[in-house]
């Protein structure tokens, strides 16, 4: 039996998807969904969003977490699969879109765009997703957010 029909096994017992991890060091204050998304475990993300797993729960929210953690894109596929608002910002006031451009994850913002992404949005500082790439001299990134293609799309 898998990690993600264990997850379900529990959810059909009635596990609670809200419930936060209070003893780890490195999951202290984080949901199943939290740690799931962290993991890179795609099964598990869909199987607690099926459930009703909240995507910001514990003042933490899994798809900014995916957005700045280069976690495979089928995870981020069932974030964004969950409608989560993609305006939502982090402490620091990034939205989903700078945290993907500022790790470089030229798929995670062609997904984000796609998903409906405002490429107008600033920070508090009035720094734009296209700003941050052109300061960091991503070539490929500024193509996207420009509304062009990158050269590596056609390889993904």
């Amino acid at each position: 039996m898998g990690r993600t029909d264990v997850v379900k096994t529990l959810l059909q017992a009635g596990a609670n998807t809200e419930v936060v991890c209070r003893d780890s060091a490195h999951s202290q204050g984080m949901t199943a969904l939290h740690v799931a998304t962290v993991r890179g475990n795609a099964g598990v993300v869909r199987a607690l969003l099926e459930a009703g797993a909240c995507i910001e729960a514990g003042g933490r929210n899994s798809f900014l977490w995916a957005c700045k953690s280069h976690v495979r894109k089928e995870v981020l596929k069932a974030l964004l699969d969950a409608e989560p608002d993609t305006e939502a910002r982090d402490n620091e006031g990034f939205t989903a879109l700078h945290l993907a451009t500022r790790e470089g994850d030229a798929s995670a913002v062609r997904m984000l765009l796609e998903a409906g992404a405002s490429k107008e949005a600033q920070t508090p500082d009035g720094t734009t997703a296209l700003d941050m790439a052109k300061a960091a001299g991503r070539s490929e990134l500024v193509a996207l957010l420009q509304g062009g293609e990158d050269p590596g799309s056609a390889a993904q």
